[in-house]
């Protein structure tokens, strides 16, 4: 058994729009739909922050997502994508486009293999499932396909109220989902989702830890949210920028992969160009990257692939004698994040692999400084 758990995250993205959608009083203390036309970018991601009782990541502001679950990958989504008038060898076809890297969360789900059974969903299509369903559990956005539109307008009262009172069920138990759309004749879209990176939590940060692939999802508007007042406590759209001034100012507490994801969001400024990178960059693949953590005197580093220190032991002197300023000024290829508790920061001046621009330092730095990176 691998030491971790697999799960699907999903990096939502909607498009500013000049009237945005009013939310209901009951849960206007929760959600906040930020307006963000004076900002520099024209398009918000949405967060989620998580609970203070929970046992991984308290109140951390995180990509709606969550655990695999073997219903995922049911049979049965094959008989519903049919009905739905989509053949078992369009969805065996599914990612044959992707032609760089795939991570071994798609090449060696550990959930597939210990079903022994061989009529399950491949991963491609399974992950996205899980994507969609946390996501739905944990905000009540449902990602269905072209199929569903009635419900992005809401036109349909009673199907609403249904999928409200299904929401229930399947936070409670994951197979009842597939059961929910079969009964309501709706088809997740999994053809929504692009997958953007794979995050591996390092084995330093203890018994916890799970193998995360993130996907991007772009909507035109806004729809609805509903917390679920169990692992989320909260849910905001905001600009990338927005969201690590607040963690620069200690108001939010962001993971690293979210700062580090966040700061990649930081090179587009308007939503069509981040979706169409989005879409054209996904052939060419994603990697697993688990980071490698070392302390310092006033924080910790953690070194990703490309980095001059990715990979090398450190010297336990390296602890009391030196900053990570210090560290970071004898290195010549960065590709990195500093942790000066709780704040992350990173730094990366080298070129990334499958496509995918570096990320931008936040907030920025003094021009001698940029210029060293």
């Amino acid at each position: 058994m691998k030491p971790w758990k697999e799960a699907a995250s999903l990096l939502l993205v909607s498009k500013v729009s000049a009237k945005l959608s009013q939310t209901s009083n009951d849960y206007s203390n929760k959600v906040n739909t930020s307006a963000s036309l004076n900002d520099e970018s024209d398009f918000d991601i949405l967060m989620t922050k998580r609970s203070g009782k929970s046992s991984f990541l308290a109140s951390a502001y995180v990509f709606p997502g969550g655990h695999v679950d073997i219903a995922d990958f049911s049979p049965l989504w094959w008989s519903l994508f049919e009905s739905n008038g989509v053949s078992r060898q369009e969805l065996l076809s599914f990612s044959t486009s992707i032609t760089g890297p795939r991570p071994p969360i798609v090449t060696e789900c550990q959930i597939i293999a210990d079903s022994l059974g061989e009529n399950f969903l491949p991963p491609d299509l399974g992950l996205r499932i899980t994507a969609i369903r946390e996501t739905f559990e944990e905000t009540g956005v449902l990602l269905v396909s072209d199929a569903s539109t009635k419900l992005q307008h809401d036109s349909n009262r009673d199907l609403t109220n249904a999928i409200s009172e299904w929401r229930l069920k399947v936070q409670s138990n994951a197979n009842l989902f597939i059961e929910m759309c079969t009964e309501l004749g709706l088809c997740p879209d999994i053809w929504s989702l692009f997958e953007w990176w794979n995050w591996l939590t390092p084995e330093a940060l203890g018994h916890k830890r799970f193998d995360t692939i993130f996907y991007i999802c772009f909507l035109d508007r806004k729809p609805d949210i509903r917390t679920d007042d169990k692992e989320v406590t909260l849910v905001e759209w905001m600009t990338t920028k927005k969201m690590l001034e607040e963690h620069c100012q200690r108001k939010a507490f962001l993971a690293p992969p979210q700062v580090y994801e966040l700061s990649r969001l930081m090179n587009f400024k308007d939503y069509k160009s981040l979706r169409d990178f989005s879409i054209n960059r996904e052939k060419l693949g994603i990697q697993r990257w688990s980071p490698i953590m070392t302390g310092f005197k006033d924080g910790v580093r953690l070194s990703f692939p490309g980095d001059d220190t990715f990979g090398k032991t450190q010297e336990q002197s390296v602890k009391t004698m030196t900053s990570l300023e210090e560290n970071r000024a004898k290195s010549t290829n960065l590709n990195r994040i500093e942790l000066l508790a709780p704040v992350c920061t990173v730094y990366c001046n080298i070129k990334l692999p499958c496509g995918h621009y570096s990320p931008i330092t936040f907030p920025p730095l003094s021009t001698a400084i940029q210029s060293r990176l």
